[in-house]
């Protein structure tokens, strides 16, 4: 397809300019939830950034207020916050947040199934961006959006571009299908071995994820500290310890919620501190190797902090833990915080109806199922390690794709 297309040396010179009215409709019917008579509500967020498909769902009983009515082949565009860049194609009949724009392409200026990959172009994107008005949740106006002019290849063209566009997102659907597989496999495997299912015994235990071996211990979260770390299993900063004003453009990093990602540290999310206040929190100082968890939706999420070179705190929505290692694998303790069982249960300790949130106390309580034998601990991090890696591979293969198909995208518009 590629060598079909030279995207490197695209002819533009028949290409024609369109005001966006020209290229897309605007849907604007409004209605209650309670009398949308559908099944699927969505919001901003359950759109991903930079992803076409909408993989998460609500329902209209989530929601109170007027709501867009979207169609199968329509695309709903966050108009607050474009910088986040979150536009995907509807497959339902359902409503969505009104502070989305519902955009139905118009075939006779823009191929259908061209038209998604035109609302993800770095060309549109930023000039959504330039046209926000506000400081806070920055918005778009349909009346400055309308008016906006942009440069589209001729029908005949826009087929063959769509397809080639097309065949790359199938190619990365494909592969987050794999990669999918990999870790209903890893929920599979980590249930047996953390619980000690695959042990020959005839002697069992209750736990609160079921039957485990006699031998194994029962820990909370709260023992598994080095007890020689006071500041092991401590939260961040609370209440007036560090506001907004003390974050600086340069400094000390603040660990967020937002680093904390679903068993890998995100170290792209970045606010700072100055030197002077960081050396006030002495208590919130994270080192490699130490666990954190999250206190905050969703709850006890953890990821291990990888060596780097500067310095974090922690923010108040955070906890550190540094395992006593010489009676707990550091590894076997972190697959435990991961497994499907204990997320489940930890979010059964959690409170508040829009975002959950997990109190220290309920949090040191947590227990987990742990071999005595520390050698057995270690053996299945190993073996769970493995099944990491294939998703680790798989992720960064992901990664190049969507990389890739960025690029072919610019390249077009």
């Amino acid at each position: 397809m590629l060598e079909k297309i030279d995207l490197k040396n695209l002819d533009k010179s028949n290409w024609q300019t369109y005001k966006f009215e020209k290229i897309a409709q605007k849907i604007s019917k409004t209605v209650k939830p309670d009398e949308a008579n559908v099944d699927v509500y969505v919001g901003l967020e359950h759109l991903d950034a930079e992803d076409i498909h909408i993989r998460r769902k609500g329902v209209p009983s989530d929601v109170k207020g007027g709501k867009l009515r979207c169609y199968p082949g329509d695309i709903i565009f966050g108009k607050r916050r474009a910088y986040q860049r979150k536009a995907a194609i509807v497959d339902f009949e359902g409503i969505c947040s009104a502070h989305a724009f519902v955009f139905r392409a118009n075939p006779k200026v823009i191929d259908p199934k061209l038209f998604p990959f035109f609302l993800h172009s770095d060309q549109f994107m930023h000039r959504m961006v330039d046209i926000s008005v506000g400081g806070l949740s920055p918005t778009i106006n349909w009346g400055d959006l309308k008016n906006q002019e942009f440069l589209l290849p001729p029908k005949e063209q826009q087929a063959q571009l769509a397809e080639l566009l097309r065949a790359m997102d199938e190619v990365i659907e494909r592969q987050n299908k794999v990669l999918q597989e990999n870790r209903n496999l890893k929920d599979s495997v980590s249930h047996n071995l953390l619980l000690g299912k695959n042990i020959i015994t005839h002697k069992y235990q209750k736990s609160p994820y079921g039957d485990i071996p006699k031998g194994w211990k029962l820990v909370k979260l709260f023992e598994l500290r080095d007890s020689k770390d006071r500041y092991s299993f401590t939260g961040g900063p609370f209440g007036s310890d560090l506001k907004s004003s003390h974050y600086t453009k340069e400094g000390v990093r603040v660990l967020q919620l937002q680093n904390i990602g679903e068993g890998e540290f995100l170290g792209d999310y970045s606010i700072y501190t100055s030197v002077e206040k960081a050396n006030q929190l002495l208590s919130c100082n994270i080192y490699p190797g130490e666990i954190i968890l999250a206190k905050m939706a969703p709850v006890a999420r953890c990821c291990i902090i990888p060596d780097f070179d500067s310095r974090y705190v922690m923010s108040s929505d955070g906890i550190r833990l540094k395992v006593d290692t010489n009676q707990y694998d550091n590894k076997y303790v972190y697959h435990a915080l991961n497994s499907i069982h204990f997320r489940r249960y930890a979010e059964t300790k959690s409170t508040g109806s829009t975002r959950g949130r997990i109190g220290l106390s309920d949090l040191k309580a947590l227990p987990i199922p742990i071999p005595c034998n520390i050698s057995l601990q270690k053996e299945i991090a190993v073996k769970l390690d493995a099944i990491d890696k294939v998703s680790n591979n798989l992720e960064s293969k992901i990664s190049r794709s969507k990389a890739l198909k960025k690029s072919l995208i610019n390249q077009v518009f």
